[in-house]
């Protein structure tokens, strides 16, 4: 068959366009991701991609397996986390996403201090952002997130209700008016948000 470590190389040349870019992204020579490629093409029996002058391309049996590359690299993303868990020697950074406005309440909280007395040789990395970072890419380890998760590969649980107000100057109001529902703030004009 084939090593699955492979597909890691396939996947990187899909998502980035080209080897160069790929090889950066994962940390190698640009050669070692050529003969990757080439070692899974000779073993699957066909090419997965093309090249042209602006980068790669995949070919129609390239796409027709991408989602199951794709599904593997989740897979055993989810298999090394499990592994991870179980060890009792847990150490090491854990990349923590966060939206900005939680992250004070966090810090400001016991959380952390109950969180390092239990796993004293673990570190937290805070990564502030409003935009969801692809925890299967590995951008981040954990993330909090307002809502429900919009990726059937992500494990979650809720852990609080959060609760927000909208407020307005007297002369905001007087001159565009209150909303009354939640559709109406979407038509309201806001400069700034700013989170306590």
């Amino acid at each position: 068959m084939f090593d699955w470590s492979d597909l890691r190389y396939f996947l990187a040349v899909a998502r980035h366009g080209s080897t160069l870019a790929a090889s950066r992204a994962l940390g190698v020579n640009q050669s070692t991701v050529h003969r990757r490629i080439a070692e899974l093409e000779r073993r699957i029996g066909g090419p997965l991609m093309l090249r042209y002058p602006a980068g790669y391309r995949l070919t129609e049996f390239g796409e027709a397996l991408l989602p199951a590359a794709e599904a593997i690299e989740t897979s055993v993303t989810a298999l090394e986390r499990r592994i991870v868990a179980y060890r009792s020697d847990l150490a090491g950074t854990i990349r923590l996403t966060v939206p900005e406005p939680l992250v004070s309440r966090i810090v400001g909280s016991a959380l952390l201090d109950m969180f390092h007395a239990r796993y004293p040789a673990l570190r937290i990395e805070f990564v502030m952002s409003d935009r969801y970072l692809d925890l299967s890419k590995g951008e981040a380890d954990v993330a909090l997130r307002f809502g429900e998760p919009d990726d059937d590969a992500l494990v979650g649980r809720k852990i609080a209700d959060s609760i927000w107000a909208v407020y307005g100057s007297r002369s905001y109001v007087q001159q565009h008016g209150a909303p009354q529902r939640s559709e109406d703030l979407a038509v309201m004009r806001l400069s700034v948000l700013t989170a306590c």
